[in-house]
């Protein structure tokens, strides 16, 4: 199976570009609490999304469980100055 590429398209090239313009002006007002919160919130949605389209049906508590999980593990890895 080949990548799929939407046509060369410069009026969908101006919404990217507009979306990430928007998406960066929102970021840089909200606090980085709830910068960080909802970073937290997105990253679970597509974890969810992308177990669904492979076929797994896990429940954001699981993705959250596993995933601070994972991020303590690589803390502590860190301060032992493991990579």
């Amino acid at each position: 199976m080949e990548p799929l590429f939407p046509e060369e398209n410069n009026s969908l090239a101006d919404l990217a570009t507009d979306l990430v313009a928007k998406s960066n002006a929102l970021a840089g007002r909200l606090h980085p609490l709830i910068r960080g919160g909802i970073g937290d919130l997105v990253r679970s949605m597509n974890c969810y999304d992308t177990n669904l389209i492979e076929g797994h049906h896990t429940h954001l508590v699981d993705i959250d469980r596993d995933y601070s999980a994972e991020s303590e593990k690589r803390d502590s890895s860190l301060k032992l100055g493991h990579t």
